[in-house]
């Protein structure tokens, strides 16, 4: 598990490179909820993607991920309970009992009784992510700036010592 110091180190050295505080922020905000997402593994690829398209920092976006993960298994029962809410029941202890039989039948039918178990956990994680994240989002700005080191300003310019006095 990341430690709070490696991730700070991490957030540090983007900013010192240049990036901006609020790029960095999404980054950790957008790095949580995907790191939330309740299907083991599946978060790693989904910070990859977002990356890519949306231009952020990829090694921000992992870092923040392997530090929510604690929190991804604590959020598995969070999700499953919203899911059963919101969606209905989902009956996953009764699915469970039939994947043997299941396993049997051709992997067509595992995947359908998997679905049926995680589309409402899923369809919870959809609904509380985007709130979750814009949470995040304003609770973790104000802390990166703070960790913006003197020689970056807000632009992400060089103020040197000196250069610019008279």
């Amino acid at each position: 598990m990341m430690g709070l110091k490696t991730l700070k180190d991490v957030l540090t050295r983007n900013l010192q490179s240049g990036r901006s505080p609020r790029a960095v922020s999404a980054s950790v905000a957008l790095g949580s909820v995907l790191g939330l997402f309740p299907i083991p593994g599946v978060a790693t690829f989904m910070c990859l993607g977002a990356a890519v398209v949306l231009r952020l920092n990829p090694v921000v976006l992992q870092a923040v991920n392997f530090a929510v993960y604690p929190l991804q298994v604590g959020m598995l029962g969070v999700y499953y309970a919203l899911g059963n809410l919101w969606f209905g029941p989902i009956g996953a202890l009764q699915e469970m009992s039939r994947l043997p039989e299941l396993a049997g039948q051709g992997l067509l039918a595992g995947l359908q009784s998997v679905g049926h178990i995680a589309l409402p956990v899923i369809g919870a994680w959809l609904l509380t992510g985007p709130l979750i994240g814009l949470i995040l989002y304003k609770m973790v700005r104000p802390a990166v700036f703070k960790l913006m080191p003197e020689t970056v300003s807000g632009n992400a310019i060089c103020r040197r010592p000196g250069r610019h006095q008279r």
